[in-house]
C-alpha cells in the first residue's frame, strides 16, 4: 500500500516531540506566550510594562466589545495593543517609509482553553517583507528582543 504525501507527512508528525510540534503548529512568525494573568489584569498594568521598556501604548482595541457593538459575537476575549518606541519607528520611517503600514507594533492578548495568549507577529519577519538592509534587521532584531520581553513581564 502506498502512502500519499498528506499520509505520510502525518505519519512523521506523530514521531516528533510534543515540544517540537507545538511550534511547528504555530503559523510562521507568531510568537506566542501563555500566562495565568488575566486579559483584565495584563491590560491595567501594559502602561507600566512598555515605558520601562522605552514604548508607549499608543492605541488599545478591545475586539470583544467593537465586533458585539456591531453584532458579531467572537465567542472569546481579545484585545490589541499598539504599542511605538518613537526612537525605533523614527529610524524605520526614515529609511524605508512603507514600513509604516504595519506600524505601529501591536500585540495581542486573547483567551484560549481557560489560559491567557500573548501574542504578537516577528518584527523581523516583517522588516523582511520590505526588502531589509542589515541595519534594518538589526533594528528589527532589537524591537523583537525588546518587544518579548514586554511580552514575558506582562505574562509574570
Amino acid at each position: 500500500m502506498r502512502l500519499t504525501a498528506v499520509a505520510a507527512m502525518a505519519a512523521l508528525l506523530t514521531l516528533l516531540p510534543a515540544d517540537l510540534l507545538a511550534q511547528a503548529s504555530n503559523p510562521s512568525g507568531l510568537i506566542r506566550i501563555t500566562s495565568p494573568r488575566t486579559i483584565d489584569v495584563i491590560a491595567a498594568g501594559i502602561d507600566l510594562v512598555v515605558k520601562e521598556h522605552g514604548y508607549g501604548v499608543v492605541a488599545r482595541h478591545d475586539m470583544t466589545k467593537t465586533l458585539g457593538k456591531k453584532g458579531f459575537d467572537i465567542g472569546r476575549r481579545v484585545m490589541i495593543f499598539e504599542l511605538c518606541s518613537p526612537k525605533h519607528a523614527s529610524k524605520v520611517i526614515r529609511q524605508n517609509v512603507a514600513i509604516s503600514t504595519v506600524l505601529p507594533c501591536r500585540i495581542s492578548v486573547w483567551e484560549e482553553n481557560g489560559k491567557t495568549v500573548i501574542a504578537m507577529v516577528s518584527p523581523k519577519l516583517l522588516i523582511e517583507m520590505f526588502g531589509s538592509t542589515p541595519e534594518l534587521a538589526a533594528l528589527a532584531q532589537q524591537v523583537e528582543t525588546e518587544l518579548r520581553a514586554v511580552m514575558d513581564d506582562l505574562a509574570g
